[in-house]
């Protein structure tokens, strides 16, 4: 939902008829809730392990996000939404197709996506089995050309699935990895699945990008929807593109 809004935000900005949108983000954890996911038998009663061979599910979490998109940057520190991608299959109620092809078709319309791939995706990751797998299947095939496959991480180990917000909540951490320069990992996932080919930051992984020779400059955010809404963003610092 919070790409989504980015989405419609995006597209009146570019028209010129508003200056300025604020994008707010909450989710509450309710009894409907909780129960629903219990008879999905999505939870886990241990810690989300996102892409692991163990993962058995995801850990719920409540979160309240904001942030203002301007058609002018602030400051020649603010971070570009280069673009947003939106696609809906409707395949089922709760889970995406196996084929991956509505996040693809997603993430395609981010012009450029494969010849210049991003440095980072924040993946949706949820913990659950049919999710990783089909998230793997598309980045794999989105980016199975590319000599420097971009590193993997995500973030609902740590702050849980936050359903409608979450979306907000990864875009916030994807401003905050162009600031700092820095990767962080898939704390809880020691065993990356074996039939998987991403290259995932778990608990192993260094997470310092300053060691590395190159510059973090692009930011892949990728989001799958109940319904079948999936949507990717691609975010970079404005000062690299000047």
């Amino acid at each position: 939902s919070s790409l989504s809004a980015m989405f419609l935000a995006r597209i009146w900005l570019a028209q010129g008829d508003v200056s300025h949108v604020l994008v707010l983000a909450a989710d509450r954890v309710g009894p409907f809730v909780v129960q629903g996911f219990h008879a999905l038998r999505a939870l886990t009663a241990d810690r989300a392990r996102p892409f692991d061979r163990q993962r058995e599910g995801r850990r719920l979490g409540e979160p309240a996000a904001a942030f203002l998109l301007s058609g002018q940057p602030r400051t020649p520190h603010s971070v570009q939404l280069e673009a947003v991608g939106l696609d809906a299959e409707g395949f089922a109620a709760t889970r995406p197709s196996l084929s991956g092809n509505s996040l693809k078709r997603a993430c395609l319309q981010i012009p450029g996506l494969r010849e210049v791939p991003p440095d980072l995706v924040i993946a949706h990751g949820t913990s659950t089995v049919l999710n990783d797998q089909t998230e793997d299947h598309v980045l794999a095939q989105l980016f199975e050309a590319s000599s420097a496959k971009p590193a993997i991480t995500g973030t609902k180990w740590c702050i849980g699935h936050t359903l409608g917000a979450s979306g907000a909540m990864d875009v916030i951490a994807a401003c905050r990895v162009l600031e700092t320069q820095k990767f962080f990992h898939l704390a809880n996932t020691r065993e990356v699945d074996a039939s998987f080919r991403g290259r995932y930051l778990t608990a192993r992984a260094d997470g310092n990008w300053q060691e590395s020779k190159h510059r973090l400059t692009r930011v892949l955010v990728t989001s799958l929807g109940f319904g079948g809404v999936h949507t990717a963003a691609v975010l970079r610092k404005f000062e690299d593109l000047k």
